[in-house]
């Protein structure tokens, strides 16, 4: 599909144009010539500058309404018009030596392609292929399906695929009736390098497409890239429960496994010999997700599954989208002894009705205190927090519509009591989130440590991470405990952000026994807790 050739020539220059020769700017990135015969050079700085084959007889540039100065790109349309892409100004259009209209403002347009349908295609920067097809205007991104937003060149072949080159490989975009299709084609299919150079594009005569790179030039045969209609093979490469492998097996039963065997990780692969790096997967587990879920990690974890029957499947597809049929694995998660009916007929007949009632109530009280906890949050969020929120927006109203002597005398007591709100409403998110009994497990303590020091992390460019995160699933604590650990390591991590110069913070966490180990270090500076002098901070985690 590619060929990456060298080419040496020894060519003779019959003439050079310059500044002396009325070049208003010696650095040209385009030219075209008009119907009349006028070549236009397009310059990074002065403009176009339009030769009659003797002389440089007229410049245009922003005084005649260019949006810019840098010349970047230029197109000869079949209408005869001439169209100028500029560094962040946009494409103007240029009719009979005048300017006509200008397009896409504030846009730095590196391409510029017209189909056999007279539609305009233009490669942006930053902002993908911006294009006017069949009457309306749209745009292909990375949210679309491209490899990179900085769009360098676009072709169209024979068959009307389009290829556009970018920072990050080579697009091949396929408008069809219902749907457009983009495939990415890189180094790793043959491309000289995935970063390709702006203006260094071409079609030949025999239809071949040339890409510059910064590795090289790459020859491109569309007639050479036939889809490759056979969908790749799927397969289990391994099922954990917990960290025991199971037996992976073809047969329709189903492995049965104890109420507290219930994580599990599915491991598996898609064999494409031609493309193995775009195979792309689908998976669901019946019972618990609804719908089929992408992915492109060969990889899935499922935690805390209640005892029942379930059936996960898989498929795997290549690049043209060709899908396998899917590999199952079923199983079965047999629920606690003391929840099936030979439990509760032996328990009945041997232990006496006052116990049975004594752990009725029991377990009533305790279902009774979550319940509670549970309203006590939800009240928290909904009815204080909510309180809290509109004193902070009335103290904010008030100061926008107070009169300036008010403003002047209470400015003051204004700005505290937002303040004082918004702090509330923080402290308030930490109690409901110690409060609330579905967030018990040790692990959702490290999810809501990550969560409430996101935005500092991003803003301080900190990295950071727990490791061996996995032993934590099972484990839950009291609310008492999990406050405890919760305050110390944030109190460690406030620590860390103020004095410790770091920009990494990593949680190691392990298990020995019924003994939990929890340890936060840093990469900084560190300091001699016998000199620290100043703040409770060291004595309350003690």
């Amino acid at each position: 599909m590619f060929f990456i050739p060298s080419l040496y020539a020894q060519v003779k220059i019959h003439r050079n144009l310059n500044i002396e020769d009325g070049m208003v700017y010696s650095q040209v990135l385009s030219i075209h010539e008009d119907l009349n015969g006028l070549i236009y050079f397009g310059t990074y700085d002065g403009g176009v500058n339009i030769w009659d084959g003797h002389r440089v007889i007229d410049t245009l540039n922003t005084k005649d309404g260019l949006p810019s100065n840098a010349i970047v790109s230029s197109l000869s349309t079949s209408d005869g018009s001439l169209y100028f892409g500029t560094d962040g100004g946009g494409v103007c259009r240029i009719r009979k030596g005048k300017m006509d209209t200008v397009l896409l403002k504030g846009n730095t347009v590196w391409s510029i392609l017209e189909d056999k349908h007279s539609n305009m295609y233009f490669g942006t920067n930053d902002n993908g292929m911006i294009y006017f097809r069949e009457g309306k205007w749209d745009t292909l991104n990375v949210q679309s399906g491209l490899s990179h937003n900085s769009i360098l060149g676009i072709l169209q072949d024979n068959q009307g695929k389009f290829y556009l080159s970018a920072d990050n490989g080579l697009n091949i975009v396929e408008f069809l009736k219902t749907q457009i299709n983009i495939r990415t084609v890189g180094s790793l299919d043959g491309l000289a390098g995935n970063e390709c150079n702006q203006g260094a594009y071409y079609k030949d005569s025999q239809g071949y497409l040339w890409f510059g790179t910064v590795n090289g030039v790459s020859r491109y045969d569309p007639s050479l890239d036939k889809a490759n209609v056979h969908a790749p093979k799927i397969l289990f490469t391994h099922i954990q429960v917990y960290d025991r492998d199971v037996a992976i097996h073809d047969t329709k039963t189903s492995d049965v496994y104890g109420y507290d065997e219930n994580y599990f990780k599915f491991e598996f692969i898609g064999l494409d010999l031609l493309a193995p790096h775009k195979v792309v997967y689908k998976y669901r587990l019946n019972g618990v997700d609804e719908h089929w879920l992408n992915t492109s990690r060969p990889y899935v974890q499922y935690a805390g599954l209640a005892d029942d029957h379930y059936s996960f499947q898989v498929m795997a597809a290549n690049e043209w989208g060709y899908w396998s049929e899917p590999r199952t694995y079923s199983f079965i998660i047999n629920p606690p002894y003391w929840k099936t009916w030979w439990f509760a007929l032996f328990a009945f007949f041997l232990i006496v009705s006052p116990v049975i009632v004594v752990i009725r109530q029991r377990i009533n009280r305790l279902l009774a205190v979550e319940r509670l906890r549970a309203k006590i949050a939800a009240d928290l969020h909904d009815d204080i927090g909510a309180g809290l929120s509109e004193i902070s927006i009335l103290s904010a109203v008030v100061a926008a519509k107070a009169s300036p002597e008010v403003i002047k005398n209470f400015e003051r007591e204004l700005s505290k009591i937002g303040f004082t709100a918004r702090s509330l409403i923080d402290k308030m998110s930490d109690i409901v989130w110690l409060v609330n009994p579905k967030k018990d497990a040790v692990s959702d303590l490290v999810i809501r440590l990550s969560d409430s020091f996101a935005d500092i992390f991003k803003a301080k460019g900190i990295q950071f991470h727990c490791e061996n995160e996995d032993v934590l699933r099972p484990i839950r604590l009291e609310m008492e405990y999990r406050q405890n650990l919760f305050l110390i390591l944030k109190e460690a991590i406030h620590n860390a952000l103020k004095y410790s110069l770091a920009n990494e913070l990593v949680l190691s966490v392990s298990l020995s026994g019924r003994e939990l180990t929890l340890r936060l270090t840093d990469n900084g500076q560190g300091f001699e807790p016998d000199k620290a002098t100043g703040g409770n901070g060291l004595k309350n985690m003690n």
